[in-house]
Formats: C-alpha cells, sequence, structure tokens
C-alpha cells in the first residue's frame, strides 16, 4: 500500500514524466519544418563530398527549458524520498534536521561514507540501498551498447547534467548524426571508386558526412546525394552516445525509471525493515 510520506515524491516523477514527453513534442514538431539542408559537391577531378547544415543556430530555448525542469524534478524525487524516510524513521513531521538530509549521489566509496551525514536518519538497511546504487558501483567493462541500461550510469548522468542546469542552460542541440549510409544517384557511365563515411557525431554548421572520388566524372554533369542518417537531438555535454542505442530519449527514459524503482524500493523497504 503506497506511503502518504512518499507522494510528494511520486509526485515529481510524473512531473518530470510531462516536462520529457514536452521535450520529446517540440523535437518532432522541430524536424517536421525540415531544419537540415543536404549538399553534394565534385570537383573536376572527380573528388567529392556529402555535406549536411542545420537551418537554425541555436536551437530554441525551450528545448534546454523543459530538459532542465525534468532533471531538476528526478533529482528532487530523490532527495524527497530521503525526508519521507527520515519522517518514518523518526516519527516527526517534518524531521530533525531536515535542511540536511538529501539523497547522495558520488563517485567513490570514500565520498560515500564522508556524505552519510546526509542520511543519518536512515536505518544501516536503507543506507545499504543507496549505496548500492552510487554511480562508483558501476558494472567495469560493460559493452557500449549496454551503457545506457546501467542503473549507476545513469544516476551520474541525472547528477551532473541537474547539477550544470543549475548553473547555466544544458547545450541542447539537435543534430546528433548516425547509422550514415550515404547514397548517390549516379549518372550513366559514373562509378564510385571510394567512398569514406565519417563516424558519428554532432551536426553543427556545415558538416560533411562523407567524402568519395568518381570514376569518369565530367564536370557539368548532374549528381543526387541522400546522406541516409538518423538524426536525433542530443547534449553537447559529456558524455557523448556510446552506441547508436545510447540516445537522449533513451538516456532519460532510464533515468526516469531508476529514480522511480529506487524510490520505490525505499517505500518498500519498510514493509520488511520497518522503523524502529
Amino acid at each position: 500500500m503506497p506511503l502518504r510520506q512518499f507522494q510528494d515524491c511520486r509526485d515529481r516523477i510524473d512531473r518530470a514524466h510531462l516536462h520529457f514527453e514536452n521535450f520529446g513534442n517540440l523535437w518532432s514538431d522541430f524536424v517536421k519544418d525540415e531544419p537540415y539542408t543536404t549538399y553534394v559537391s565534385v570537383d573536376p577531378d572527380g573528388t567529392g563530398r556529402i555535406e549536411i547544415e542545420p537551418r537554425y543556430d541555436p536551437m530554441p530555448s525551450a528545448f534546454s527549458l523543459e530538459l532542465g525542469e525534468g532533471l531538476y524534478q528526478l533529482r528532487a524525487a530523490l532527495d524527497a524520498s530521503i525526508r519521507a524516510c527520515a519522517i518514518i524513521e523518526t516519527g516527526q513531521d517534518p524531521p530533525p534536521k531536515q535542511e540536511e538530509l538529501e539523497f547522495p549521489i558520488t563517485f567513490s566509496r570514500q565520498a560515500f561514507d564522508d556524505s552519510t551525514w546526509k542520511i543519518a536518519p536512515l536505518s544501516d538497511y536503507r543506507r545499504w540501498m543507496i549505496e548500492t546504487i552510487q554511480p562508483y558501483n558501476v558494472v567495469k567493462g560493460l559493452r557500449p551498447d549496454y551503457l545506457v541500461l546501467s542503473p549507476h550510469r545513469s544516476m551520474a548522468l541525472l547528477h551532473n547534467w541537474a547539477r550544470i542546469d543549475r548553473h547555466r542552460r544544458l547545450h541542447v542541440t539537435g543534430s546528433w548524426a548516425s547509422n550514415r549510409n550515404p547514397m548517390l544517384h549516379l549518372p550513366e557511365g559514373i562509378s564510385i571508386a571510394y567512398m569514406t563515411v565519417n563516424p558519428d557525431g554532432f551536426l553543427e554548421h556545415e558538416y560533411q558526412i562523407a567524402d568519395f572520388h568518381l570514376d569518369g566524372w565530367v564536370s557539368g554533369m548532374k549528381l543526387q546525394a541522400n546522406p541516409n542518417l538518423a538524426i536525433d537531438i542530443a547534449l553537447r555535454e559529456d558524455p557523448p552516445p556510446a552506441a547508436d542505442n545510447d540516445t537522449l530519449d533513451n538516456r532519460l527514459k532510464m533515468m526516469r525509471i531508476y529514480v522511480r524503482e529506487t524510490v520505490r524500493g525505499l517505500e518498500d523497504s519498510f514493509a520488511t525493515h520497518p522503523a524502529t
């Protein structure tokens, strides 16, 4: 049965979900306006390139505002869960020294030990639960396409991005290009000697997708190109995507899932490990 002390946590997680939905809707509306232009050019010797250029600079501020609000609500939900635990543990509302209560997110065991005063009213069991989700417990050597699924990495991203957003707007860019497979529609009698495709990356200003060389090319011929790539909205904040599935959308989804499950775990723990 849900505990009333955790209602604020649930409300904040729901609010974060709404901000992330708005963020996604903004992106969907944005791409309908064809915000990218593709260029193909060929030198007289047959050497050419495919380039793509955003038709905006910078991204609308609404993206950063919605994202920042969503991150704030998730981070606040974690902090609210510590307050809820402290109320139940101490039997006092508000709990003693509530201004000191905070969900620690740390990057070493020593840092966690040094921050346990933030969760002082909690039982050893609930302190252990909080310790298990800390970023320094991330599994070493995870495959790049598994990283986005890591709860420890998700907590690290939430901590770092929410902290950045407190001081400045996150640098949102709608231009992470991946799954590149550019295509050329060649004039009759022309063949591709080679094509080199650039790695995944940000499309800021004019960006070269690929370079190539055409055998038989004659100046004045017409050539059409399709960059044939996926473009996602992304953050110009560390870390860059580690794999094709390590998108901003998936990162935000996993953050919300792990915050929700962390809060739910603390709430459910009182059924098996009641306050003493």
